[in-house]
């Protein structure tokens, strides 16, 4: 029979988990709204410039200057540490060493530990990577 502290802590493990899901994707709902809200700005302010507008930007994204020209700039940080552990990582990685790779190989050092952990979780609810100690590994057909 399984004690109930056992029980209590796994329900603790299992809130704590949702609440890092839930806070991961506030996170990327306020960087959605802040590129959006960037993008809004930078919109023509007359009626008869949107025709050359809408011929000179492709994707809403192409209104974000401010942003690195390199592919991992856009990035989402779960594709960040997929590509990483796939491509680099192929033993695993600890959340600071991906942290590092982030900065040194893609040139993205605007990825926080707050904002990593929670989508390395969401990762590992999704099977997509599992977690031994403090390292974690991409799941093979995951």
């Amino acid at each position: 029979m399984e004690k109930i502290s056992h029980i209590v802590a796994a329900h603790i493990r299992k809130v704590e988990e949702q609440l890092a899901a839930a806070r991961a994707r506030v996170t990327a709902l306020e960087v959605e709204l802040a590129n959006a809200k960037r993008a809004q700005e930078n919109l023509p302010d007359d009626e008869e410039t949107v025709e050359l507008f809408e011929e000179t930007v492709t994707e809403p994204t192409d209104l974000l200057a401010s942003e690195p020209a390199n592919s991992h700039a856009r990035m989402s940080i779960k594709a960040l540490a997929l590509e990483a552990l796939k491509t680099h990582f192929r033993e695993g990685a600890t959340a600071v060493e991906l942290l590092e790779h982030f900065s040194k190989a893609y040139g993205r050092k605007d990825v926080p530990r707050t904002s990593l952990s929670p989508q390395l979780t969401i990762l590992k609810n999704e099977g997509k990577i599992n977690r031994e100690g403090l390292i974690w590994r991409i799941v093979e057909n995951g």
